[in-house]
C-alpha cells in the first residue's frame, strides 16, 4: 500500500447510511401484520363459546321480550341493561376458554400480539352485538305498543351496549387478570338495583333520546382509540406483560 495515497475510509454516519440502505433494500415493505389475520384466527379454539354466547344473548333478550308487555314502566332500564349481553357472553366465554385450553399461550408466539387479537375481537364482538339489538328494538317496540320511539329504544341499546364495552376497557387496563370477570358483576348489580328503584326508573324515563345517543357515541369513540392504539402499539406494556 501506498502510504503516500491513502484508501479513504468511511466516517461513522456513512457506514450507518450504507448498512440502512442494504437492510431496506433487503426487505418487504412493511405492512400492518393486524391486516393478514383471517376470521378463522379471531375465532380460533373458541367456536364453541360462540355458539354457547348466541344462545346465552338469546336468552337474555328474549327474556326482555314478555317483561316489555307486562312491565311498561321498568321498559327504558331493561333495554339498557339487557343489551350488553350477547357482547359480554363472548368476552368472558372466549376469554375462560383461552386461559383454560391453552390458547393464550399459543397467541403469545405468533406474530400477532394477543393485545391485538384482543382488540380485532372487541371490533367484531361489538358489531355483532350491535346488529343483534337491531331486531330486538324492532320486536319490543311492537310489543310496547308503540310506547317509546324506536329511535329511544336504539339510543338505549346502544348506549348500553357501548357503555358497557368501555367499562370492560377501563377494568382490564386496571386489573389485567381480573379485568374480564368485574364488568358483568358490576353490570348485574347496577341492573337489579335499577329496575328496584322506581324513583330511578322515572330519571331514566325523563332522559332525553339524544343524551342517550351521545353517551352512545362518546363510549363507542372511547372504544374505538383504544383499538386503534392496540393495532398501532401492538407491543405496549410488553415488558409488564412478558413477566406475568
Amino acid at each position: 500500500m501506498d502510504d503516500r495515497n491513502p484508501i479513504p475510509m468511511p466516517t461513522q454516519e456513512e457506514r450507518a447510511q450504507s448498512i440502512r440502505r442494504a437492510v431496506e433494500a433487503g426487505l418487504p415493505p412493511a405492512r400492518p401484520r393486524w391486516r393478514e389475520l383471517p376470521w378463522s384466527a379471531l375465532v380460533f379454539g373458541v367456536e364453541d363459546c360462540l355458539f354457547l354466547a348466541a344462545i346465552l344473548g338469546g336468552l337474555c333478550f328474549f327474556s326482555a321480550v314478555p317483561l316489555a308487555r307486562e312491565q311498561h314502566y321498568a321498559l327504558s332500564a331493561l333495554l339498557f341493561v339487557v343489551s350488553p349481553a350477547l357482547y359480554a357472553a363472548l368476552q368472558v366465554l372466549t376469554a375462560w376458554k383461552d386461559s383454560q385450553s391453552g390458547t393464550l399461550e399459543w397467541k403469545r408466539t405468533c406474530r400477532v400480539s394477543p393485545r391485538t387479537v384482543a382488540a380485532l375481537r372487541m371490533l367484531a364482538f361489538g358489531g355483532a352485538a350491535s346488529a343483534a339489538c337491531l331486531p330486538l328494538d324492532v320486536l319490543v317496540w311492537a310489543l310496547s305498543g308503540g310506547r317509546l320511539s324506536l329511535p329511544r329504544l336504539l339510543g338505549l341499546s346502544f348506549a348500553g351496549l357501548f357503555v358497557y364495552a368501555a367499562l370492560t376497557l377501563l377494568c382490564q387496563k386496571a386489573l389485567r387478570r381480573g379485568g374480564i370477570l368485574l364488568p358483568p358483576l358490576l353490570w348485574a348489580a347496577l341492573g337489579a338495583g335499577l329496575l328496584r328503584w322506581r324513583q330511578g326508573l322515572a330519571v331514566l324515563d325523563g332522559i332525553p333520546t339524544l343524551v342517550f345517543a351521545l353517551t352512545a357515541a362518546a363510549a363507542l369513540a372511547c372504544c374505538l382509540g383504544e383499538v386503534r392504539q392496540a393495532v398501532r402499539y401492538p407491543n405496549r406494556g410488553g415488558f409488564s406483560y412478558a413477566l406475568r
